[in-house]
């Protein structure tokens, strides 16, 4: 199973940020968009993990749930991972990740990151060395008509709120071509 933690959002969210998203792709001739449905933010990718790796995975995040509080983030704004230059050619701009940014309780969500990322490599899993940048993907290999500037000046961020209250491990996999994202356990805040 290919496996990663991270944060589910509301169906309420996810509805408003497919329509972000619908407005957004008249201004790209190309890209792979997220489905609404897939909406999420990833907390610790883990790859493909065997079985006694998976309920160690469980066990891990059933202690850890215990330790953080319930705190809110918001959406603020788009960007993307890399450069996003038009081409003098073309004039498209190539755009590896298109995401939504977060504000809000920052530093909570950076101490649940790092709580989930030592507490599984106290457990034998890998740490990640890159720094933490959270985000929702909107979508991959996109061509621009246009530039990045021009596309964040055309839109209001999403005004939407993330309660942050639950953690759950979703599993990674393509289904008819499309990489799909199902939960698969979900630890709620303990009080």
């Amino acid at each position: 199973m290919r496996i990663f933690v991270g944060i589910d959002l509301k169906p309420t969210l996810k509805s408003e940020i497919i329509k972000l998203q619908n407005k957004i792709k008249p201004y790209a001739i190309k890209g792979n968009w997220k489905n609404e449905a897939d909406f999420h933010l990833t907390l610790k990718f883990l790859g493909d993990i065997g079985e006694d790796q998976l309920k160690g995975l469980f066990e891990t995040l059933e202690t850890t749930r215990r330790f953080f509080e319930p705190f809110s983030i918001h959406l603020n704004g788009i960007d993307v991972f890399g450069s996003a230059m038009p081409s003098p050619v073309t004039g498209l701009t190539a755009v590896r990740v298109l995401w939504l940014g977060l504000d809000g309780d920052l530093e909570a969500l950076n101490d649940l990151y790092f709580a989930i990322e030592n507490a599984l490599c106290d457990y034998g899993f890998a740490k990640d060395f890159r720094p933490y940048a959270p985000h929702i993907t909107l979508g991959q290999d996109i061509k621009l008509t246009g530039s990045l500037e021009t596309l964040k000046a055309a839109f209001e961020p999403v005004d939407g709120t993330i309660e942050v209250d639950a953690i759950t491990v979703f599993n990674s996999e393509v289904v008819g071509g499309k990489r799909v994202y199902t939960p698969i356990k979900t630890y709620d805040h303990v009080t």
